[in-house]
């Protein structure tokens, strides 16, 4: 259960630096989300990334190519564009560290569907992920990046701001808040995030997602006098209603940060790169691979209008 950084460093469009001292001038990471690092980087010379798997017999089994379009299969006339992911299913794939379960999941996000089988086993084509590719090729590529916590899109990206998902001593968020998006402060009311326990009992009936038991970047970068803009789909948009982390951080939602720092939609970035207006800490929370394509385009104003990238999630972090 590993995700995948992808770093570099650059010269920024403004003076801040990492320290008085060194020589590093701006930082760039790239978080992969709903993504293990075999499924993007399976063979990478150097990198831990074996290229088989072992399902729950014990037998082993090399990974099949996959394109995106291979997320969706239709089985009885059902067309399933998912795999179970919540933390219980994490635990099922990570088998006490045996890493051999993954094939007893089952489709549909709460891996209520048919089995999955060797389906999870799968390295996605190489033509599909350029410049992820590119950018692993040019910078630093992290093979041994693991989650704080085992489970889906909310809690990995409260774990991205926060470091943690503890809300007490005993208990932590896990999967995402139900009955249904969005997951923040905006949610309906009755909306509970569910909570896990040291014992690995999971309660569904935990605290509205509108939180304040954590500090997170924003009260990090505010004590420091950095600024930050945090570039996310509007919550009115599917994506954004899910993947916008700060929109669950009560004290950034109902404050000033929210309407200042929280910046909408993420294409906005572009903009502001262009007109050399990034904050000391830009962190975009894309719903294409813009921010990948970025790095490789001759100008944002043309990476903009054509991305040769793919509709995917994707968090990245300009220092």
């Amino acid at each position: 259960m590993r995700s995948a950084a992808l770093s570099r460093c650059t010269k920024p469009q403004q003076t801040h630096r990492v320290s008085a001292e060194s020589p590093l001038r701006s930082i760039y990471t790239t978080t992969f989300v709903r993504r293990s690092f075999e499924n993007i980087f399976a063979g990478w010379p150097g990198a831990d990334a074996p290229t088989y798997g072992y399902l729950h017999t014990g037998k082993r089994v090399a990974l099949h190519a996959m394109t995106y379009a291979d997320d969706c299969v239709r089985i009885g006339g059902y067309k399933y564009c998912d795999i179970g992911h919540l933390w219980q299913q994490a635990l099922l794939g990570w088998d006490n560290g045996k890493m051999n379960g993954f094939d007893v999941n089952g489709y549909g996000v709460f891996g209520t569907g048919p089995p999955v089988h060797e389906h999870p086993y799968a390295y996605l084509d190489h033509a599909e992920i350029g410049p992820y590719r590119d950018l692993a090729s040019q910078y630093v590529l992290a093979d041994h990046m693991f989650p704080t916590e085992f489970g889906t899109s909310f809690t990995a990206h409260q774990d991205l701001i926060a470091g943690t998902t503890r809300v007490d001593a005993a208990d932590s968020l896990v999967n995402f808040p139900l009955p249904s998006p969005p997951w923040g402060c905006s949610a309906s009311k009755g909306t509970k995030t569910p909570l896990v326990n040291r014992k690995r009992k999971v309660n569904n009936n935990g605290p509205f997602p509108c939180l304040d038991y954590y500090p997170t970047l924003a009260d990090t970068l505010d004590a420091a006098g950095v600024s930050l803009k945090y570039y996310a789909p509007p919550l009115g948009n599917p994506a954004g209603g899910v993947w916008s982390a700060f929109s669950a951080i009560r004290d950034v939602y109902e404050g000033p940060d929210w309407k200042r720092d929280i910046i909408s939609p993420e294409t906005k970035f572009f903009d502001d790169a262009e007109k050399g207006q990034l904050p000391s800490v830009a962190w975009v929370i894309s719903i294409m691979w813009a921010l990948a394509c970025a790095f490789r385009a001759s100008s944002y104003r043309r990476m903009r209008k054509k991305t040769p990238c793919h509709t995917r999630a994707t968090s990245s972090a300009a220092f």
